[in-house]
């Protein structure tokens, strides 16, 4: 009987867990189009504007607009992005989103991380890493 009880507590725990996974990773990904929009508009101070302050604390606006510019430079505009894997961690400092996509720029390719942090139903984007032979051979 105890073991019956433990059981279903566990399975409710992980049904409502995964709920809040996919909840979180769709906020993310929807996110994530608006950063492709917004990257191929050159509204760069924008997407840092709306970054978390994660973000914010180790990348100030100006480094974090030039780097965007450059890779905007070197690779052109998102062409198509289509996601690789996603991994949603939630611990005492928050729910963080990472999603790697693998990204056609006009110039080149990438591997793109975003890191988004989840409050209170609204990511915004903590992290952003890109993997490009093309940023460095250009």
């Amino acid at each position: 009987m105890k073991m019956t009880k433990l059981l279903v507590v566990a399975f409710c725990i992980t049904l409502l867990t995964s709920c809040s996974m996919t909840k979180d990773t769709a906020l993310a990904k929807v996110q994530i189009s608006v950063f492709h929009s917004e990257f191929d508009a050159g509204s760069f101070q924008k997407i840092y504007l709306s970054s978390s302050p994660d973000l914010q604390k180790v990348e100030s606006e100006g480094d974090f607009v030039k780097l965007l510019e450059s890779i905007n430079r070197k690779l052109g505009n998102v062409k198509i992005s289509t996601q690789l894997t996603w991994r949603v961690f939630s611990g005492t400092s928050g729910t963080f989103v990472t999603i790697v996509n693998k990204s056609q720029f006009e110039h080149g390719s990438g591997d793109e991380q975003f890191v988004y942090r989840i409050d209170n139903g609204v990511a915004k984007l903590a992290g952003y890493h890109i993997n490009s032979l093309a940023l460095v051979t250009k």
